[in-house]
């Protein structure tokens, strides 16, 4: 099963590197994802924990600009469908079928996403959506989200890509005027840019590095489809599939 999801997330690549159609041999990522209790109860898990902190916070230190901050895709918007549509039609990713669904609305939202967005707004809390979609999707993004009814939906908090896949610049410019309690997401870099390096032990050295972070300032949330570290396992693409094989770690 774990050799399956391998080749699918290797031939879907990266949201801005895939290139190659989606294999069959991969729908168990998505199955997943859509319709296991297990996904369920690991984003409600990682939302009530962020709940608790932001609460416990805002109430012992009302005089601080408390701000969190989250990543969107997988983390606010659940974007499975689109991958179900690659891999009914066979397409191959690319900028364009990405901005296609983006533009379509039709993303729903993860489960606790917005019980806990909008517990944080109640509590006085700014609530900052930082995301690697591209500017020119900031229209989409917006009414997408406003449907559901995620507090601060603005230009001003829904911080889009501009030049960089790096989120340490947006980050930056929040904390500027507010204190960051608490950062939610899918993928490392979610979290801090020193993430991005995956050249010891896949990343996951850094990660041990902060280990004391995950759970009480990093929120940590499930993405079996695509994220980072497949470049930190394969940083010169795809293998064969004899090779993947290899790869993987028996007894």
């Amino acid at each position: 099963m774990f050799a399956a999801m391998l080749l699918f997330l290797f031939s879907c690549g990266e949201r801005k590197q895939g290139n190659e159609p989606l294999s069959l041999l991969g729908v168990q990522s998505i199955l997943w994802s859509q319709y296991s209790a297990e996904a369920e109860a690991l984003y409600l898990q990682g939302f009530n924990i962020a709940s608790r902190i932001t609460t416990d916070s805002a109430a012992i230190s009302k005089d601080k600009r408390w701000a969190v901050v989250l990543d969107i895709d997988e983390t606010v918007l659940d974007n499975s469908p689109f991958n179900v549509e690659m891999l009914r039609s066979g397409a191959s990713y690319s900028e364009e079928i990405w901005a296609e669904w983006c533009e379509m609305r039709k993303a729903i939202t993860i489960p606790g996403a917005l019980e806990f967005t909008q517990l944080a707004a109640e509590l006085g809390v700014e609530v900052f959506y930082v995301s690697n979609r591209k500017e020119n999707l900031l229209d989409a993004t917006l009414d997408n989200m406003l449907e559901f009814g995620f507090p601060f939906t603005d230009e001003a908090h829904v911080m889009l890509k501009k030049e960089t896949s790096s989120k340490d610049a947006r980050r930056e410019a929040i904390r500027e005027n507010y204190t960051i309690l608490l950062l939610l997401g899918d993928n490392l870099g979610d979290f801090d840019g020193v993430f991005d390096e995956r050249a010891h032990e896949y990343g996951k050295e850094t990660v041990r590095e902060f280990k004391e972070a995950f759970g009480t300032h990093f929120i940590m949330l499930p993405n079996p489809m695509y994220g980072s570290w497949q470049r930190g396992a394969f940083p010169e693409g795809m293998p064969e599939e004899n090779e993947i094989l290899e790869f993987l770690r028996g007894y």
